[in-house]
């Protein structure tokens, strides 16, 4: 009975020998497989400069909205602006008033007014004196004066139309590029982000596997 009881102990003994020397042997094969993962993930991240792709992932989608939002709002302006620009451009002098951008400009209310002084003061003068009189004469000028500079205003107001209705379609086209630079990142991220979470969990695997050989 002894016998048979040591002889058992024997072979358990040598069983487990066995059971552990071929864990220590699959535990060094996983440790080198973790090690090797683990380079491969920080390889990764280091070479495609991933530092918080989760947060940059969490930043996109309100980012791209805002560019979006901001698009429309450029493209509403800068069609504006084109409608107001052709109106100026189509329309003859005489009747650049009837623009609203062109009436409501300070500069020519201002100069309005005082070609209304202007002609009242000359409608003053006739009743007194000639044509000819150097007073009707330096009333007429000074009429004449403020015609001329009427026009150079309005010229002013036409090239300062033109010049937004530039920056608005060139704010457009900016933004336009820049979307859709965000939305290819965006697209990369997710790449990135995908093979990131392949390598994670790889190395997540291994450390598993190799935590439980050498428990």
């Amino acid at each position: 009975a002894q016998a048979y009881i040591d002889k058992l102990i024997d072979m358990q003994m040598e069983i487990s020998g066995y059971s552990i020397s071929w864990m220590k042997k699959k535990g060094e094969i996983q440790r080198v497989k973790l090690e090797e993962s683990e380079k491969a993930l920080h390889d990764y991240k280091r070479k495609h400069d991933i530092v918080t792709v989760e947060d940059k992932i969490t930043v996109l989608p309100e980012r791209l909205a805002d560019l979006s939002k901001n698009l429309t709002a450029a493209e509403t302006k800068r069609k504006e602006l084109l409608a107001v620009y052709n109106q100026v451009k189509n329309v003859s002098k005489s009747r650049l008033e009837t623009v609203p951008m062109v009436a409501d400009n300070a500069a020519i209310k201002s100069i309005n007014r005082d070609i209304l002084l202007a002609e009242q003061k000359i409608s003053e003068l006739s009743k007194k004196y000639g044509y000819k009189h150097p007073r009707m004469i330096t009333a007429k000028n000074e009429l004449k004066s403020l015609e001329t500079k009427k026009s150079s205003e309005m010229e002013k107001v036409i090239q300062t139309i033109k010049n937004e209705y530039d920056l608005a379609r060139a704010n457009e086209r900016d933004l336009k590029t820049l979307l859709d630079q965000t939305k290819y990142d965006a697209a990369r991220l997710g790449e990135k982000s995908i093979q990131l979470g392949i390598l994670q969990r790889k190395v997540d695997t291994n450390r598993y596997l190799y935590d439980a050989l050498v428990k």
